[in-house]
């Protein structure tokens, strides 16, 4: 399995961060996304992959930050991009349930860094909240200025999708993936019935760890190699089997994350 989405740069890793990854190597692992949410984890998560090959970084700025970002921060990120062994520009968005940032300031950060994403051919990393509709909107028209971006491959994710089936189909023929969490193995999660309509053609998934550990673990840490809960959650909605979930997950991520 790939996990296409771990923090490990996170505070809570600070005390075991080698045995979390010996646990996610050895057990089955193959590959690890490690998302920024700023530019002091965007070097970070470089760090970790000049010491584990098998970890991948991606840079930028999530909304939560983007408060007092100018123009120079950007250009860090930029620089940060050139890295030959960065293969995303993430995570960015938009997030309208924390108050963190002004919506307008969120926007114009989002825009720009979609702005880089295209100026070095790399594939971007989505958070949203409460702002579906309109980071899609965003994508859309930013897809219209910059038709040639990424054509041959797949734009983007958006990570910790928990929408309905019509958002998924719209964020799908832009060229875009989603990507599961643990989050589909709690009660009553709406994103159970968006993939009983779906399926799992157009899917990656991640753990967001720390974040969203799924059940059992729920409450608790997450990290890598619990993403094999949330896969035989998924294989149980979607009635496949774990060797097609592997096969189709980890080819759409060498199809998003793969250089062209």
């Amino acid at each position: 399995m790939i996990d296409s989405h771990a923090h490990l740069f996170d505070e809570q890793f600070s005390g075991d961060l080698a045995e979390v990854i010996f646990r996610a190597k050895s057990g089955g692992i193959e590959k690890i996304i490690i998302p920024a949410t700023n530019i002091e984890t965007s070097k970070k998560a470089i760090k970790l992959n000049q010491n584990y090959d098998f970890i991948f970084p991606a840079v930028g700025i999530h909304p939560h930050e983007v408060a007092n970002v100018n123009d120079d921060d950007l250009k860090i990120i930029s620089e940060l991009a050139d890295n030959k062994n960065v293969i995303a520009i993430g995570e960015i968005g938009l997030d309208y349930f924390y108050d963190f940032a002004p919506k307008e300031k969120q926007i114009e950060i989002f825009k720009k860094q979609i702005d880089i994403a295209v100026t070095k051919n790399l594939p971007i990393i989505i958070h949203t909240r409460d702002s579906m509709n309109e980071a899609i909107s965003i994508v859309e028209e930013k897809i219209k200025q910059f038709p040639n971006w990424r054509e041959k491959g797949k734009r983007g994710v958006f990570h910790c999708f928990g929408g309905s089936t019509d958002e998924a189909n719209k964020i799908f023929s832009l060229g875009f993936l989603i990507s599961i969490t643990g989050m589909v193995t709690f009660k009553n999660t709406p994103v159970i019935e968006t993939l009983k309509n779906i399926g799992i053609k157009n899917i990656m998934l991640e753990t967001d760890s720390p974040y969203l550990a799924p059940v059992p673990h729920r409450g608790k840490r997450n990290e890598p190699i619990y993403i094999f809960e949330t896969a035989k959650k998924i294989c149980e909605i979607c009635n496949c089997s774990l060797e097609e979930l592997r096969e189709t997950t980890n080819l759409n991520c060498e199809k998003l994350f793969g250089k062209q």
